[in-house]
């Protein structure tokens, strides 16, 4: 494997299976060969390990570390403490020294030439900071434009210049644990100057789910965090309307999500420990009914 154009893969565990991990790390593999046809790619994949025990013992990383070591290096961190995905991202982040920086779900497996056309993206547009790919079964919603231009990258699969992700300071992980930190960055990085897009040709596949009410399944951990950066976001990004109309919303409500989401925010507010708006002339963050894009459907 050798030099020139520097990548590093991030991906913040949770008590992941390692079935579920060999699995991600076989679909990556075939992406970087592909992506590696027309550029000469120095590939790090990045593990960091928020799990309450240690998921992936020395024995299981050099089999695979030997496995790919023809396509990448592979290296594994186990935290000791749950960072959240913010907090985790911005660990491993640290460790770098790429030019890009591909951060994804571990859950996520990559379509063969996701990797390749985002690159190619980045090679035709210097301006651009800050990408992603679409996700299948359940594509987002989010409109964007015929060049891709969108309001905000989904921090399940992401890729950025690893120079426009360190200039704004990474994920504001002390605000967002996690849900709604991937569109605080998205937003960041907008009121840099710098352009984010969507790529719907670089598909991954991320396996959500629709229950029997139409809705998407979720766990009680990102009901939790969703419904506290749903007040979060507009509170931050100097959106007082949206943020009384959300609070209100839930102090009506019989969510107890909605309940845990003011009582935390209370908590916040109290002990100083908010984040300073910013934008306050609203020039770069977007809220239409409820969500921070326009939606396409």
């Amino acid at each position: 494997m050798g030099s020139g154009t520097k990548i590093s893969y991030q991906s913040v565990l949770f008590n992941q299976s390692i079935d579920e991990l060999e699995r991600s790390l076989s679909w990556l593999s075939s992406a970087v060969k592909i992506a590696s046809r027309d550029r000469e790619i120095e590939f790090n994949v990045l593990l960091g390990d928020c799990s309450p025990v240690q998921k992936v013992g020395f024995d299981v990383w050099e089999s695979w570390s030997e496995h790919y070591s023809e396509l990448f290096n592979l290296k594994y961190i186990f935290f000791g403490e749950n960072l959240g995905h913010g907090g985790g991202q911005n660990r491993l982040s640290k460790e770098v020294n790429s030019d890009y920086l591909i951060i994804a779900n571990p859950d996520v497996l990559i379509s063969p030439e996701a990797i390749d056309l985002l690159l190619r993206s980045f090679e035709a547009d210097t301006n651009l900071a800050l990408a992603d790919g679409r996700q299948l079964p359940l594509e987002h919603p989010k409109e964007y434009d015929r060049d891709g231009n969108v309001s905000w990258c989904s921090g399940a699969f992401m890729v950025a210049r690893t120079s426009s992700f360190q200039e704004v300071g990474g994920f504001d992980h002390k605000t967002f644990y996690m849900h709604g930190d991937d569109v605080d960055l998205s937003w960041r990085i907008k009121s840099k100057g710098m352009s984010i897009k969507h790529i719907p040709e670089a598909y991954v596949y991320h396996p959500k789910r629709i229950t029997s009410d139409i809705s998407i399944s979720s766990t009680e951990t990102e009901r939790a965090y969703s419904a506290l950066s749903a007040l979060l976001l507009p509170y931050k990004w100097s959106r007082g309307d949206v943020f009384e109309t959300v609070r209100q919303v839930m102090v009506q409500s019989s969510d107890p999500f909605h309940k845990r989401a003011l009582e935390e925010f209370e908590l916040r507010l109290d002990a100083g420990n908010l984040p300073d708006p910013v934008d306050p002339e609203n020039a770069i963050a977007v809220f239409v009914d409820g969500n921070y894009s326009r939606h396409r459907w």
